[in-house]
């Protein structure tokens, strides 16, 4: 009886440890970031998120998260969900230009403000200049 009673103990306290809203046997993916984060297109949001890899192997891992996206969106198995990432990632794609035209403002501007740090501001401006020339025929195909 003892250790039925010490089993039933670890866990109450188990439950008492995971009692935070959480069904903590299902994963969860979170968007939180708040430096890259704002009031966007979901796209934009996640694309700031995979835009620095390599476009090479770029697909995977966003094809991997948009499923788990859609997941939490509760959007079924499938075909549906298969055409939900599908849409989701051409979403990504078309709008990544802007992206990196919000970051080359933000250098323009930062040189402003602190000037002291010119020379990096303008080279960090340059290569997402240079990434936006390059990414802006998929907001056109």
């Amino acid at each position: 009886e003892g250790e039925e009673q010490q089993q039933e103990e670890q866990q109450q306290e188990q439950e008492q440890q995971h009692d935070d809203g959480f069904d903590h046997h299902q994963p969860e993916v979170m968007l939180i970031d708040f430096e890259l984060s704002g009031p966007n297109y979901r796209g934009y949001d996640i694309m700031k998120l995979f835009r620095k890899l390599p476009k090479a192997s770029q697909e995977a891992p966003m094809r991997d998260f948009l499923g788990k996206y859609a997941q939490q969106q509760n959007i079924p198995e499938g075909k549906e969900r298969e055409t939900f990432v599908d849409d989701l990632l051409e979403e990504c794609r078309r709008i990544e230009p802007l992206t990196w035209l919000e970051a080359v403002t933000f250098f323009a501007l930062i040189v402003h403000i602190k000037p002291d740090q010119q020379s990096e501001w303008i080279r960090l401006g340059t290569d997402r200049w240079t990434a936006h020339l390059e990414s802006k025929t998929a907001m056109l195909s």
